[in-house]
């Protein structure tokens, strides 16, 4: 719940009050130049930028020669799909990443740019990422049963092919729809309204803002929502079970693992290969 709660109790959050932005970057800017350790933060955070970009970069390397690899018609079966939908949902989101980066340095002014930045881009990379953890799981229940019960088809749940890219699309699905409040946490700002000028009965000028002439680079904090009970409370309960889920996705990959092993140890001491 922490980080709610640190937005939602700071009363002077320069990233809600844009009127305030020029004094609080010039004001910034000496920190920085004066204290030593604000300088040491900026080039942590630099080294691990290029830290993660390099390692998303490789990620889609990797998973390019991946699905090169898994084209061949000899991979055709039931696990090879979820590995291929893995690989491309890794793809997906790795270069979510690298397009995140790219826009930050680039620093495109583009309604379509910050729209995706504000409500588009958390979604679509945890949702991919997720995404690929679901077919991890399902492919090692896959392997679980062919162990446990390699003769019972009944038992075999995952092992019919043709419902292998439903199962595949149900768990993109169920990620899309776990990570989409994911958007609420954020907002756009406007920099510049078109004004409408006007007289009123007293004969005094005044100016009301119609429309958005260009909007803030940026996200910010969604305050005037998640601040207020009980969206609070329901959105601090959603990112604990959103992480409860994933925690137990990869516990189930542990222990399911684990499983497998021991069983072809077994098998590998039983039959002396």
């Amino acid at each position: 719940m922490g980080g709610l709660d640190s937005f939602c109790q700071l009363k002077n959050d320069n990233n809600n009050d844009l009127n305030t932005t020029i004094t609080t970057t010039t004001i910034s800017s000496n920190i920085v130049e004066e204290d030593p350790s604000i300088e040491a933060l900026h080039r942590l955070k630099s080294t691990f930028r290029t830290i993660i970009v390099v390692i998303s970069a490789l990620g889609v390397a990797g998973n390019i020669l991946n699905l090169m690899t898994l084209r061949s018609p000899s991979l055709r079966n039931v696990p090879f799909m979820f590995i291929r939908a893995l690989a491309l949902f890794d793809l997906i989101s790795l270069t979510a990443i690298l397009l995140h980066f790219s826009l930050e340095w680039l620093q495109i002014e583009s309604d379509i740019v910050i729209f995706y930045e504000v409500w588009v881009q958390d979604v679509l990379i945890n949702s991919f990422l997720v995404a690929g953890l679901y077919c991890a799981v399902l492919l090692t229940i896959e392997r679980f049963l062919l162990i446990r019960k390699p003769l019972s088809t009944g038992r075999r749940l995952l092992s019919i092919e043709n419902t292998v890219l439903v199962k595949i699309g149900f768990a993109l699905l169920a990620a899309l729809l776990l990570h989409a409040p994911m958007s609420l946490q954020w907002q756009a700002k406007c920099s510049e309204y078109e004004p409408l000028v006007n007289n009123n009965e007293n004969k005094e000028i005044e100016v009301h803002k119609v429309s958005c002439l260009h909007w803030a680079r940026g996200k910010f904090n969604n305050r005037d929502l998640l601040c207020r009970e009980p969206f609070f409370a329901l959105y601090n309960y959603y990112k604990m079970g959103r992480e409860l889920l994933r925690f137990f996705c990869v516990l189930l990959l542990v222990i399911l693992n684990a499983v497998i092993a021991r069983h072809l140890q077994v098998a590998k001491d039983y039959w002396g290969f």
